[in-house]
């Protein structure tokens, strides 16, 4: 059965980090199995609708929405205020030591699972 679906995530482009390619983005995946897992407070992949832009996505929140409808789907995107830098940056550097907290961006999103989720970044 079909429903509408919200996540909000921090989600920060591959290229960000240094993968620049699919394989690196492969063996980045292959090498870090306990960095990367599907669900809240975890790290995960996704990639833009056309598979062109990689991003790595750590999960606020992953929920149903029963009461939403097909209609009822938005992408909202903003870059993380200091406050939000500082709380995540610890967490971001197990991705890459250098990464750059203002390449996170805070997205959230709802859409019909019926359909694809809309481009957030």
């Amino acid at each position: 059965m079909s429903c509408t679906c919200r996540q909000i995530v921090l989600r920060i482009p591959a290229s960000a980090i240094g993968i620049h390619t699919e394989e690196a983005y492969n063996s980045f995946e292959k090498d870090h199995p306990r960095l990367l897992k599907w669900g809240e407070g975890h790290f995960t992949t996704s990639a833009s609708n056309c598979g062109e832009k990689r991003y790595f996505d750590y999960v606020l929140l992953d929920c149903a929405l029963p009461q939403a409808s097909a209609l009822d789907h938005y992408a909202k995107s903003r870059p993380l205020t200091d406050q939000e830098k500082g709380k995540y940056q610890r967490l971001f550097r197990r991705l890459s030591p250098y990464v750059n907290m203002d390449d996170v961006h805070y997205c959230d999103y709802v859409w019909y699972d019926g359909i694809e989720a809309p481009d957030c970044y």
